[in-house]
């Protein structure tokens, strides 16, 4: 009897408690969003100036790896915190932490005692409440907030760029790779951003990680691009031509000056990319999805919706892609054509200058 109580809270009152908490954590978190960056870009800013300080002073390595990790001990004790470490070569893995900080994480448990009141107060009312003891309580908490984490650790790759200060960063000693990153504190991290060695795409090891790596002036002409994982990634002033994308996972991906011609891209992820200043002309884009669909109850990824920027798109194809909430910003289009998939919110819908087939975009 216990075992199918606590199943059926589990599996009936959790989820919706859980969903209210998160819709008001992100509420909270956004109404205070500007406010928050300044916080954590002055902290950063600090945290940086004293790890060149030891630099300087020879107390500190090289470092490879920056951690910004959440400790459940501190709210726990009703101080939620970060805590920020820096490791030298290796990363946290072979060794210790050499300048340590901690950054209050208020904002991420605004709401957490509250939704285990709610927990607690339907265990009352449902008369089950010798059967879901504290303890069962306590760890549908901790799993809450782990799940609140997972989901700003996703969001936060966003927002870094105006959380770092490039100007002190650049002054610290850094390794070859160099990331920093957001989770839990001695267990999963989640990379926010990072500064990889530059590789070529077509001659590397096959288990080199392509995510957050650099390209800079490359031409692809007649390749096929296939199973490749490379969230994050930048190409800046790239040429893609006569080639194929396909079954790709980019998502996040940054595009900047590059050309897309004679290009097929199909059953790819490009969720939360951005095209800055792209030329696109006779290329078919098969299934592709620009963002995140229908992301479920329990959904703890975050994404944002493509975006096109000043860019000319001519005698090119959309065939069933995802497009909603797409923008496409000071963009000139030419012979395009929409066929199928979805377009809701998106800035596609405000270009005249579109084909639509079967009846979209009217």
């Amino acid at each position: 009897m216990g075992n199918s109580c606590i199943e059926m809270f589990e599996e009936t009152f959790y989820p919706k408690a859980f969903l209210n908490l998160t819709n008001k954590t992100i509420e909270a978190f956004e109404e205070r969003l500007e406010e928050t960056i300044e916080q954590l870009n002055d902290k950063m800013k600090n945290y940086f100036l004293g790890l060149c300080n030891l630099q300087k002073e020879r107390l500190a390595p090289k470092v490879s790896e920056i951690n910004i990790s959440f400790l459940y001990t501190s709210g726990l004790c009703g101080e939620p915190k970060f805590r920020i470490d820096s490791y030298g070569e290796g990363g946290r893995l072979i060794s210790e932490s050499v300048f340590t900080e901690e950054l209050s994480a208020d904002w991420l448990y605004a709401y957490v005692e509250e939704f285990t009141q709610e927990l607690y107060e339907y265990t009352l009312t449902e008369s089950i409440r010798r059967f879901v003891r504290p303890a069962e309580l306590e760890v549908l908490k901790l799993r809450a907030v782990r799940s609140l984490l997972y989901y700003f650790s996703s969001r936060f790759r966003y927002i870094i760029p105006d959380i770092l200060d490039y100007k002190q960063m650049a002054k610290i000693k850094k390794d070859e790779s160099f990331v920093i990153s957001m989770g839990e504190y001695m267990d999963w991290q989640k990379t926010t951003y990072a500064i990889l060695p530059e590789v070529d795409l077509f001659n590397c090891e096959q288990n080199t990680v392509l995510s957050f790596r650099r390209f800079a002036a490359f031409y692809y002409q007649d390749k096929r691009f296939s199973g490749l994982k490379m969230n994050s990634a930048r190409f800046m002033d790239c040429t893609f031509t006569c080639s194929v994308i396909e079954d790709c996972v980019m998502n996040d991906c940054v595009f900047s000056n590059c050309v897309f011609e004679n290009m097929t891209i199909k059953n790819t992820k490009m969720i939360g990319c951005l095209f800055l200043d792209c030329t696109i002309k006779n290329s078919v884009w098969d299934e592709v999805v620009f963002d995140l669909e229908e992301p479920k109850e329990d959904e703890t990824q975050y994404y944002e919706p493509a975006e096109f920027y000043r860019c000319d798109l001519k005698e090119s194809q959309f065939k069933e892609c995802i497009l909603s909430y797409c923008s496409t910003n000071e963009c000139d289009m030419e012979q395009v054509t929409i066929d199928g998939g979805r377009t809701e919110y998106s800035g596609f819908l405000e270009k005249d200058e579109i084909l639509w087939l079967n009846g979209q975009g009217e």
